[in-house]
């Protein structure tokens, strides 16, 4: 009598971790590594986008895998055989309407009793609202680092735009404020300085002209 009271108290422990796990949309999973085939919860199907049977045959798990996430359970898988066991994999699904969803299983390898590996455990979980979310924090910092890239670059812009300009204003009164001051300086200028000083100061003042103008423009 003791031992059927265990055992119901055992099964109604089960129905109740079950249920949280449901409750919890978390699916639970084994997988036999000498058969390549195994079991998963309810759960599990529906969040492949898979109608629940019993069983579960590797080829219907691939075909859920998006393209670009094949190959990568098979290499956490064979990590896991070295680091003790453990595993975790964060992949991609395609649902059939064509939605993707982001699954993170954890589960941990068992070995049998000549210590190689028999079969893995454990459980599955929806990360794709977490996956957005990073993946809208990584487009956030890449446009803040684009934006800062061209402000940096418009600061640098705008000094060596000052920097030519100043040149550029400066070189016309230089030879304006030159000649003025050899005239100022000699009481009676000869012919040729006289006619060479108004040349340049002509030609610098017109050349000043432009160079506003142009900014202006």
């Amino acid at each position: 009598m003791r031992n059927a009271q265990i055992s119901r108290d055992a099964s109604e422990e089960k129905d109740r971790w079950a249920m949280a796990y449901r409750a919890a949309g978390i699916g639970l999973w084994e997988w036999d590594l000498k058969t390549q085939s195994g079991h998963g919860s309810e759960e599990w199907f529906n969040l492949h986008g898979l109608d629940p049977v019993h069983t579960l045959t590797l080829e219907q798990w691939k075909a859920t895998l998006h393209p670009e996430d094949r190959l990568r359970p098979w290499e956490l898988e064979a990590e896991a055989f070295q680091d003790g066991g453990q595993y975790n994999s964060e992949y991609r699904v395609v649902l059939p309407d064509g939605r993707i969803r982001w699954l993170l299983a954890s589960g941990q390898v068992i070995l049998d009793e000549i210590g190689a590996p028999s079969y893995m455990l454990g459980v599955i979980s929806d990360i794709t609202e977490r996956k957005n979310t990073e993946e809208e924090r990584e487009r956030l910092l890449e446009s803040e680092r684009k934006a800062r890239e061209t402000a940096d670059a418009a600061s640098r812009a705008k000094d060596e735009f000052i920097a030519v300009v100043s040149h550029e204003l400066r070189s016309p009164l230089n030879a304006m404020l030159g000649w003025a001051n050899i005239l100022a300086n000699k009481k009676q200028p000869d012919p040729e300085t006289l006619t060479k000083a108004v040349d340049v100061i002509r030609r610098s003042a017109r050349q000043q002209l432009q160079l506003i103008e142009d900014l202006l423009d």
